[in-house]
């Protein structure tokens, strides 16, 4: 009989392969030369006109990369063992995973438009909190919600975090003749991809272990 624990165990190994198998099959996919769309003067100018100019193909791309992703991500948590999360933690998990996968579409938009032989130098700001915050949050909520879930939660946001930003990146150097596409997309993916996701997952980990110790020992 396999018991919870061993359940949770192999859930969460499922949650880590899926997040790697996904990346992986994201930096290829998105290093292929997709069509890039063309700035004719006159045209759309505004940020929202360019994003509707981007080609079809690209949008497919991104839409069927977030249903993948989100889908893959619900699936496993739900093979989650008991005790259960509050019934309103799966709905909440569905929505935030959408607004992640909504994000990391919108930064892919940004980043396939540019892509060409002219793409200059990689400026990241903000890129690495794409997947820090959704882990972050998504995670620490597991934790507090449900008391032993917070590790598969986080892994669960990456799930759809981690794969979104490595295509964006992908579709950005996708033309950069310089050295092969697969190579200049995985630098950017693990420093700032990978890493940010790294260090929410141990600071989720220790909000599930804080919580562990206050069921263990209860203030009176």
């Amino acid at each position: 009989m396999i018991t919870a624990a061993r359940r949770r165990d192999a859930t969460t190994a499922l949650l880590i392969v899926a997040l790697g198998a996904l990346t992986i099959a994201a930096v290829f996919v998105g290093s292929l030369p997709w069509p890039q769309r063309v700035w004719v003067p006159g045209t759309r100018s505004s940020m929202v006109g360019r994003l509707l100019d981007e080609p079809l193909p690209v949008w497919l791309l991104l839409i069927a990369t977030a249903a993948v992703t989100i889908a893959t991500a619900l699936v496993l948590f739900r093979r989650l063992p008991e005790p259960a999360p509050p019934r309103w933690f799966p709905w909440v998990l569905a929505v935030l995973l959408v607004v992640t996968a909504a994000v990391g579409s919108l930064n892919a938009l940004f980043f396939a438009g540019p892509a060409g032989p002219s793409v200059g130098p990689i400026i990241p700001i903000f890129h690495w909190m794409f997947t820090f915050v959704p882990s972050l949050v998504i995670g620490s909520l597991g934790a507090v919600a449900t008391g032993r879930h917070g590790l598969p939660a986080a892994l669960a946001a990456a799930v759809v975090a981690v794969p979104m930003q490595a295509l964006s990146w992908s579709l950005l150097v996708r033309f950069n003749k310089s050295s092969p596409a697969v190579l200049n997309a995985l630098w950017p993916t693990a420093i700032l991809v990978v890493i940010p996701f790294l260090i929410s997952l141990a600071i989720v980990m220790s909000v599930q272990a804080g919580r562990a110790r206050d069921r263990a020992h209860p203030q009176p």
